[in-house]
């Protein structure tokens, strides 16, 4: 079943491309982020391929530190230009991969995840593009993302007319993201979390800015309805009265992303594997029942 309207997301992009750049700041952010996990990765990555949000191919300096030498970057049409010293840009829908397997050492892939309708078939694609010993890594938008919005929205709602609708995108947790790169098949599967919390003059300046940096609602038609302006003027209301704050001395609305950076390998003799059980060699109740010695 089909949850997001695919094309509906690019068309949005591709409306806000000419002025994305005033409203990037959070995706710069993630980006960042993203790029200080690969960081930590003592490894070179000699063939890339970058979905999504360019991260890598906007720094020279890293993609010089991971020894990369060639760089495929996925275009999104908020970052047709400005992309330098990549090899290729290429324009492909991340729910079908039209590449090989073992193809690449490296996927980054930067906060497309969450609107895509198959998941765990993206990610099995992923595996496959992947050389042995490859790794993905990718960041996503998870379910605790705009939980703020989600409760103000869901209060006027039943304040004022009979049901709830979604107006915010269902996201995976932690926990389902770390069972979904394990049902890939990836080895060695890490996912972490980072809440960034970004102040708003207003709700209304965050749904603008939610529509600046192409993350608004693309839900298909059925699972979504047009918003009354009763039930905007309502929430609102709720949303400044529930968490309304102030920062340096103006009033301001707080909303929380929660951010999941998914680390997963692809499986290699080379790789650290888990003892079978009943190998170990020191019992751990035998370990337990002695006294620690400072």
């Amino acid at each position: 079943m089909e949850i997001f309207d695919r094309s509906l997301l690019r068309q949005r992009q591709r409306r806000h491309a000419e002025n994305f750049a005033s409203y990037d700041y959070l995706i710069q952010e993630i980006s960042q982020r993203l790029l200080d996990r690969l960081l930590d990765i003592k490894r070179d990555f000699k063939m890339v391929l970058e979905i999504g949000y360019p991260a890598l191919a906007q720094d020279a300096h890293m993609r010089q530190e991971k020894a990369v030498e060639t760089l495929i970057s996925a275009e999104l049409p908020s970052h047709v230009e400005g992309l330098k010293g990549v090899d290729a840009v290429v324009s492909l829908d991340e729910e079908y991969l039209p590449f090989g397997s073992q193809k690449f050492d490296l996927i980054l892939v930067n906060l497309t995840y969450h609107h895509i309708n198959d998941l765990p078939g993206a990610l099995l694609q992923a595996k496959r593009a992947l050389k042995p010993d490859g790794l993905l890594l990718a960041s996503m938008f998870g379910g605790q993302t705009l939980w703020q919005l989600r409760q103000a929205f869901m209060q006027a709602e039943l304040s004022l007319i009979d049901g709830v609708m979604p107006h915010i995108i269902p996201m995976a947790d932690i926990k389902d993201a770390g069972g979904l790169l394990q049902r890939a098949g990836f080895a060695l599967p890490v996912v972490d979390r980072d809440v960034i919390t970004v102040h708003y003059r207003s709700p209304l300046k965050l749904l603008d800015d939610l529509r600046g940096m192409g993350q608004s609602n693309v839900l298909r038609q059925r699972h979504r309805r047009f918003m009354r302006r009763d039930v905007l003027a309502e929430m609102t209301l709720l949303y400044q009265q529930e968490f309304g704050t102030e920062e340096h001395g103006e009033p301001t609305v707080p909303a929380d992303y929660e951010v999941l950076f998914l680390q997963g390998w692809s499986p290699h003799e080379s790789q650290q594997k888990p003892l079978r059980p009943g190998t170990g060699k020191i019992s751990l109740e035998k370990l337990l029942s002695e006294p620690t010695k400072i």
